[in-house]
C-alpha cells in the first residue's frame, strides 16, 4: 500500500516524497510495523504525508474478533488487520 501513497503522490500530486518504516518509538500504538511516506518542505522539515500500519492480530486480540476458518483448520482464528491513513496534504 505504500507503494500506491509514493506513486499518487509524485505522479498525480507531483510531491516528491521518501519512504520510510516508523522506529519502535514512532510506530502506532499497537501495530507491529507502521510505514510512512514523508514529504520535504522549504525550511527542510519533513512533513507525514501517510502512513499504513500492519496491526497483525493485536486488534482483533483486543476486542476479540474472531472468524470461522473452515478451510485449514476448522476452528477460529483471529483475523490479520492492516489500517491505512489518508494523505495528509
Amino acid at each position: 500500500m505504500i507503494d500506491i501513497y509514493t506513486r499518487f503522490a509524485f505522479e498525480q500530486a507531483a510531491i516528491p516524497v521518501i519512504t520510510g518504516r516508523k522506529s519502535k518509538v514512532e510506530t502506532f500504538a499497537g501495530a507491529c510495523k507502521t510505514y510512512t511516506i514523508e514529504a520535504m518542505m522549504g525550511d527542510k522539515k519533513a512533513l507525514q504525508a501517510g502512513t499504513s500500519h500492519n496491526l497483525g492480530q493485536n486488534f482483533s486480540r483486543a476486542f476479540e474478533t474472531q472468524v470461522w476458518c473452515y478451510y485449514r483448520t476448522q476452528n477460529t482464528s483471529f483475523l490479520w488487520s492492516i489500517f491505512f491513513l489518508q494523505f495528509i496534504f
